[in-house]
């Protein structure tokens, strides 16, 4: 890529951010431009009533005021789980949202005479809600939106020094450059000190010595579901700290490289060794304020002190050789030029480009680990130009969808899926490239198949189904009560089903949340304690014995065909049922699998009810 092109991508990234502020804030603007009572049937609105007139000034970062009060709201509003402060962490999480402004004492008939302001839930109840928010005088809250916006002006910051480099001809940093190049091979050293050509490998030992041997590059690794992608990135993390080296893991969640770190535990006392003596980490515990954090680090510390992160002070005797964060902390001035030895990217296809560029400069070496045929890189714009909002990994992978071994390394083989459902994912999303690790051949459900449709009738359901969603439940029902059903794993052990080894997902928010609705309201309800309900892009990274997918729309044609097109892509598909290990069953009506009233004849739903045992509704009960 020439240097002109190279300007040009850059500074399409500055204006990806900008693009995609305008494309988040008109989004607000018309969720505004509703009637109240669709305001209120939003679970991703929040209707504030009044205030409790406990409102205080505080002091915020840099020296920002801000205002803590509480609000009413409408009791059994029903709202999503954005809203709800994260309890379940070790330390107490706020929940980022934005707040709708409006003058002290109007009405809020116009929404352009709003004014969007990013705030904090710090605590709630069933009928009111604590909030922080920045001080504009005059004004008061008076909605909550979980859709929320961070400013990216340190990121902005970090891809104007990359334009001022490139133009002075003194960008010599290796990973940036193969990100800005992509006609540049990874430069990974083997045995005769010679680049690797060809990333084919025999056994997963041969990836950790080429993490070991990467020479200022970036590669990438293209793991399928269930091909461990997150146990590789362990083992480089642990390969490259056993050495003396240090690690920054990154994701578009914390949650992502938490897993990496939880891997890295059991790596190590699966060796009958201490995880302590071995590496000390920190990680990202809480975002607030803007570049405001808090720390956790192996020994319970609770600090605000970066610097312990960039390894200016040691805890507890020893320095974090291990950072998890997300690239609103990496990006941060306290992380110099090949401040790590290794960053690893995790989801990486689901991180954008610009973002990674935003935080290269800080590692010698950049691993990116993700899957372009799974969930991708999320934009609220189409207005984006040069390839300003691909994902990490479809900049890297250019038109291919498959990662060919002379860019990279492609694991080939799933240690999750059952034969059935493993050779449906690898004919559908990776040509056949896929392969079923040796034990999974012994995976299976007692008695019933690994692939069910069970085919429902329904008319004019958009976004939610009451007969799916009582269709999933009465499922799940069968499977736990009773003498219940067995599955037997690849080690060859059977065990009797557990609510919490079923996986119920859905495309949509409304129609998760109707289920869990329909299951708190059912006299067992206690029987589905443990049951996970989830939309399938907060699936990722999960496994279950059992997967029950259920589409919720009736009928292709419904919304001119948008939401078809939603349900009908691909990597949406991909990890619905790759999250099954033993048996994945899909609810969806025959309409659902036609457009145009044509059958959509690339679609992996048709195709998985084709290779799938069909039963309708009333044959649950003696099916399951």
């Amino acid at each position: 890529m020439a240097d002109q092109q190279v300007i040009q991508f850059l500074e399409s990234i500055l204006d990806y951010w900008s693009i995609e502020k305008i494309a988040h804030d008109s989004k607000l603007q018309d969720s505004l431009n509703r009637d109240s009572q669709k305001l209120i049937d939003d679970p991703d609105f929040l209707y504030l009533l009044k205030h409790q007139r406990n409102l205080k000034l505080v002091t915020g970062y840099g020296g920002h005021r801000q205002i803590v009060g509480s609000f009413s709201w409408i009791p059994g509003q029903r709202i999503s789980r954005s809203f709800r402060p994260d309890e379940s962490q070790e330390e107490f999480v706020s929940a980022p949202v934005t707040a709708v402004l409006a003058r002290v004492g109007e009405e809020l008939h116009d929404a352009s005479a709003a004014k969007f302001v990013a705030a904090e839930i710090i605590q709630m109840s069933d009928d009111y809600v604590t909030l922080k928010w920045p001080v504009i005088e005059n004004y008061e809250p008076r909605h909550l939106i979980s859709d929320t916006w961070i400013h990216r002006d340190d990121k902005e910051a970090r891809i104007e020094e990359l334009i001022d480099l490139v133009k002075s001809g003194q960008l010599n940093h290796g990973p940036t450059l193969d990100i800005l190049d992509q006609s540049r091979s990874p430069k990974v050293l083997d045995d005769n000190g010679q680049f690797v050509s060809d990333f084919t490998y025999e056994k997963r030992a041969d990836i950790e010595k080429w993490v070991t041997k990467m020479d200022g590059t970036l590669l990438a690794i293209q793991g399928p579901p269930g091909s461990g992608k997150t146990t590789t990135a362990a083992m480089a993390a642990l390969k490259v700290v056993s050495g003396g080296g240090r690690v920054a893991i990154s994701g578009l969640s914390h949650e992502a490289p938490r897993r990496v770190i939880r891997r890295m535990e059991e790596i190590e006392r699966a060796l009958e060794r201490k995880p302590s003596d071995t590496f000390h980490f920190a990680e990202q515990t809480r975002k607030g304020e803007r570049n405001n954090y808090r720390f956790k680090t192996r020994n319970g510390l609770r600090t605000k002190q970066k610097d312990i992160l960039a390894g200016a002070t040691p805890v507890s005797g020893k320095f974090a050789q291990v950072v998890c964060a997300t690239s609103f902390l990496l990006v941060d001035s306290i992380f110099g030029r090949n401040s790590f030895d290794l960053l690893i990217i995790e989801e990486a296809s689901q991180y954008g480009i610009g973002e990674l560029l935003a935080i290269s400069r800080i590692a010698k070496n950049i691993l990116v680990i993700g899957d372009p045929a799974q969930l991708q890189h999320f934009t609220k714009s189409e207005q984006h130009l040069n390839g300003a909002d691909a994902s990490v990994m479809t900049h890297v992978l250019g038109v291919s969808s498959m990662l060919p071994t002379s860019r990279g390394i492609f694991l080939r083989e799933s240690y999750r899926m059952s034969q059935d459902i493993c050779r449906y994912i690898s004919r559908n999303f990776y040509a056949d490239q896929l392969e079923m690790s040796r034990g999974c051949e012994k995976i299976e459900m007692k008695g019933l198949p690994s692939l069910v449709r069970l085919r429902v009738e329904h008319e004019d359901s958009y976004k939610e189904s009451v007969h799916e969603a009582g269709a999933a439940i009465e499922i799940s029902r069968k499977l736990l009560s009773g003498p219940g059903r067995e599955w037997e794993d690849k080690s060859g052990r059977t065990t009797k089903i557990k609510a919490s080894d079923i996986l119920i997902l859905a495309p949509f928010n409304d129609h998760v949340e109707l289920i869990g609705e329909c299951i708190n309201q059912s006299p067992d309800k206690e029987l589905f304690k443990g049951l996970q309900i989830l939309t399938v892009n907060k699936a990722q990274g999960i496994e279950k014995p059992i997967v029950i997918y259920s589409v919720a729309c009736s009928d292709s044609r419904l919304n001119d065909g948008g939401l078809a097109a939603f349900i009908h892509q691909h990597d949406r598909t991909n990890v619905a049922i790759s999250r099954a290990q033993a048996m994945a069953v899909l609810i969806c009506t025959d309409e659902i699998l036609h457009i145009d009233d044509e059958p959509q004849e690339s679609s992996p739903l048709k195709n998985f009810c084709e290779v799938a045992t069909t039963i309708d509704f009333g044959q649950i009960e003696r099916f399951f």
